[in-house]
């Protein structure tokens, strides 16, 4: 499926985009061409597979992964998804790249998909899935972020049966470790996902650029970037899909 695509300063869902974009602008030093893909469904676990395709001009680009989060259980919240960005040239990316969008670990106790951008011309950008949440073992642990990212830093740990692992926050990167049962919060990130809280009413782990965890009751991970899935009593929430933001500058 195609669109036509004014790239200026602008934001496109990638489950719509698999063509060619047209009404290209030539990059400058006050605008970007940014492409983003998400996969759809509701809830939003689904990933897919979609093709970018390289503007006309540009010196650099950023490829930014988020991992699928982990599906939580009854007794643990999942994982939330890995952050890995890179910084290319312009040069070595190829013309038309695949795009892989991890899904969201199902419930209960799916693991996440990972997500990738590649080959671009010389290997392949992934971000890493969360960890699901297991039964009885408690929450999952975080994706970490993937080789050649920033400092390739691995997700949170996650929690121990009846209790919150000393590790169960992300470190800036790396995914949220899932709460556990009863009731214990995600762990949080900044770049990756968050876990999501453990059964009965744990809080979901908060993101300032991923997705949050699913809390308790409701189970769901947030999208953008792969939040974890909540544990619930019932058998626990799905994971959110994963994301891919591309920006030509």
């Amino acid at each position: 499926m195609s669109e036509t695509v004014d790239y200026k300063a602008s934001t496109l869902s990638g489950a719509i985009f698999s063509g060619v974009g047209t009404g290209l602008t030539t990059p400058n030093s006050f605008q970007s061409n940014v492409q983003t893909f998400e996969g759809p469904g509701t809830p939003v676990a689904t990933g897919g597979t979609f093709t970018w395709v390289k503007p006309p001009a540009g010196s650099q680009v950023q490829i930014e992964c988020w991992g699928g989060g982990g599906g939580g259980s009854d007794k643990g919240g999942g994982g939330g998804g890995g952050y890995t960005s890179n910084i290319l040239p312009f040069s070595a990316v190829s013309a038309t790249v695949a795009v892989s969008v991890g899904a969201g670990g199902s419930a209960p106790a799916g693991q996440g998909g990972n997500t990738t951008f590649g080959p671009y011309g010389k290997g392949t950008i992934t971000g890493y899935a969360g960890g699901a949440g297991s039964t009885p073992g408690g929450g999952g642990g975080g994706g970490m972020a993937g080789e050649g990212g920033l400092f390739g830093f691995a997700g949170a740990q996650g929690g121990g049966t009846g209790g919150p692992s000393p590790l169960i926050n992300g470190n800036i990167y790396g995914g949220g470790g899932g709460g556990t049962s009863p009731s214990v919060a995600g762990g949080t990130s900044v770049y990756g996902g968050g876990g999501g809280g453990g059964a009965p009413a744990g809080a979901g782990g908060t993101s300032v650029y991923g997705g949050s965890g699913g809390t308790g009751p409701t189970g769901t991970g947030v999208i953008p970037g792969g939040g974890g899935g909540g544990g619930v009593p019932s058998g626990g929430g799905s994971g959110a899909s994963g994301r891919v933001r591309v920006t030509v500058f």
